[in-house]
């Protein structure tokens, strides 16, 4: 049956007029330079900032909320909860983005981070964990979208010859910001247990970032360029008619589903309806890739979420499975090797944090220097899969090793060799990050560029919340089966402390020892995810020039520009000439790779 498009040729006109004017990647003649340049970039790395310190302080807040709301058994699922709305925020406003300006979605994350923001410093005052929930899942939407979207904007107004330097400011920004938030979410939760019906510890924190977020969304509207300016409300309707409605339900259901199951006020485990809601979550999941590789409703002027059709591309799968495994591991061990601290070592909130310093200004550093080096080795060819190969396989050399051996660590080893490993991991999460969104880059056309990048990050996401879930279920079951029966029910609280004023020392030193050894299971379990991605590394191939560019013509069928093509040769009007003439702008930003920090 033949399918008809989801508009009528009268408006097609307007339609790939208003595309073509949303969804440029990069206009020649918004380039900004010197003083100009730098009030833009201002807020736009302030934002990325705000986003890293939201994400960073995670993990020194989480056992004092556990305490506050007697949830010390499942308040690990805000942190995947978070993950999970960062998905959704990447995935929908980043592809509104497209349609609607990236000024205007920017402005709106930044907002709906505000509202997340206060929403969980309010729920100190809740009975239930349900509300800190939620506000959790609006920060992640916020989170999310301004990762991943922030990105995408400065390159659209930044010549592709000072991308990689501002890579390095980036870097140091996000490496800075996070040992702030880390400070600033620790001394806070230190607070909280000297004085803890005070509520001003825990909650200042989410109250700060809902500060900064409101200042920055107001520099942001007055200093970010804007989108071009549109033809009126048949414009509009015009966008509208493209969106993927279908795409974006599967995704609020999915989200809907983890929360009502993250939130339920029972600490009675797998339930039969906390297990029926995660199915359902599946389901959704499913269904949204499903409706993704279906490639027919492209041909109905409607534009998918993610185009799974770069899968096809040997090169773009390996490096998504890749970012897959890496998301689980990252965001897994970002939350655990402070609990490492904070258990295992049994150091004080601001000592562990402190601790957690070196990681995060190691990865900072080789995130921002590995391009250079790179450029310096292989010249013109920095961004080359041959390029993207060697520096992969050690970052994920290092970091699979570090993560093995925090596994296996003995008990009695000295504080600076676990401090060490630490060190080596943030080496290698550093040079991963920046370098395979390089090797993406350069196998689509530039029409393609920030969604390819944009489902990278999604998919960086998407693992990063199945991780942490996996992660906490591994811990229980460890703490589990090391217990002795009296003290299974310890377990779900494997991440927390545990009061054991009373307890034997039997009790007590077989509480540690389950404990530890559910910690160090996650980190093995880490480890294995890495040690795929290293295994990967030798399937990313270099292709010959011809061969790269059918690919890449084959795989670029329903970016925006291309659609473009499709509406206006349909109805034949004048705007061929002028879709035509984008061809040059291609091809002058074809050997310039975006540079994107997406995590």
């Amino acid at each position: 049956m033949e399918l008809t498009p989801a508009f009528e040729p009268r408006d097609a006109a307007a339609a790939a007029e208003a595309l073509r004017r949303a969804s440029a990647i990069s206009s020649h003649d918004n380039f900004k330079e010197g003083w100009r340049l730098f009030r833009v970039l201002m807020p736009i790395h302030s934002a990325n900032n705000i986003a890293f310190m939201d994400l960073a302080a995670n993990a020194f807040l989480l056992s004092t909320i556990g305490i506050h709301f007697n949830a010390g058994d499942t308040v690990i699922w805000a942190v995947t909860a978070q993950l999970i709305g960062a998905v959704v925020g990447q995935a929908l406003l980043g592809y509104l983005s497209d349609l609607f300006g990236r000024r205007n979605m920017l402005v709106i994350a930044l907002g709906v981070l505000v509202a997340g923001s206060l929403v969980s410093g309010v729920s100190t005052y809740a009975t239930s964990q349900a509300v800190f929930i939620f506000g959790r899942v609006l920060s992640g939407f916020g989170d999310g979208t301004m990762v991943n979207l922030i990105n995408v904007a400065q390159n659209d107004f930044m010549a592709p010859r000072l991308r990689e330097q501002f890579q390095g400011l980036q870097g140091i920004g996000v490496g800075l910001w996070s040992i702030i938030g880390v400070l600033i979410g620790a001394t806070l939760a230190m607070k909280d247990q000297r004085y803890p019906d005070s509520h001003t510890g825990w909650p200042m924190f989410y109250y700060i970032v809902a500060i900064l977020a409101l200042l920055i969304g107001i520099w942001h509207y007055f200093e970010l360029p804007g989108a071009p300016d549109e033809a009126g409300k048949e414009a509009i309707w015009a966008r509208l008619k493209t969106i993927d409605r279908i795409g974006m339900g599967l995704l609020i259901a999915m989200v809907v589903f983890i929360c009502v199951a993250s939130a339920r006020d029972d600490t009675s485990g797998c339930s039969p309806r906390k297990i029926a809601l995660i199915v359902l979550a599946v389901l959704s999941l499913l269904a949204f890739c499903c409706w993704g590789v279906y490639q027919r409703h492209e041909l109905r002027g409607i534009r998918p979420i993610v185009p799974f059709r770069m899968f096809s591309r040997r090169n773009i799968w390996v490096i998504f499975a890749q970012s897959l495994c890496f998301g689980m591991a990252y965001y897994s061990f970002q939350v655990f090797m402070p609990i490492y601290w904070l258990i295992v070592e049994d150091k004080s909130l601001l000592e562990s944090a402190t601790l957690m310093i070196p990681y995060y200004a190691t990865h900072s550093v080789t995130s921002s220097l590995s391009p250079i080096l790179l450029k310096m080795s292989y010249k013109e060819r920095a961004s080359s899969p041959a390029s993207y190969r060697f520096i992969a396989t050690i970052g994920f050399t290092f970091w699979t090793t570090s993560l093995i051996l925090l596994g296996c660590i003995p008990e009695q080893v000295h504080v600076g060799v676990v401090e060490l490993l630490a060190i080596l991991a943030g080496a290698g999460t550093g040079v991963i990050f920046q370098n395979s969104i390089h090797a993406l880059a350069t196998q689509v056309d530039t029409t393609d560029r920030a969604v390819t990048i944009g489902s990278r990050n999604l998919i960086l996401l998407t693992g990063g919340s199945v991780g942490t879930a996996l992660s906490s279920t591994i811990v229980t079951l460890v703490c589990a089966r090391a217990l002795p029966d009296p003290l299974k029910h310890y377990a779900s609280q494997a991440i927390s402390r545990v009061d054991t004023f009373g307890f034997a020392k039997a009790d007590v030193l077989a509480l540690d020892v389950a404990q530890r050894e559910g910690i160090k299971a996650v980190f093995i379990f880490c480890g294995a995810l890495i040690g795929i991605c290293l295994l990967l590394c030798p399937f990313v191939k270099s292709e010959d020039k011809a061969g790269l560019e059918a690919a890449r013509r084959k795989s670029s069928g329903a970016s925006a520009e291309n659609y473009v093509d499709m509406v206006m040769a349909a109805t034949k009007t004048s705007e061929e000439v002028a879709v035509g003439g984008r061809e040059k702008d291609r091809l002058e930003d074809a050997s310039h790779p975006e540079v994107v920090y997406g995590a």
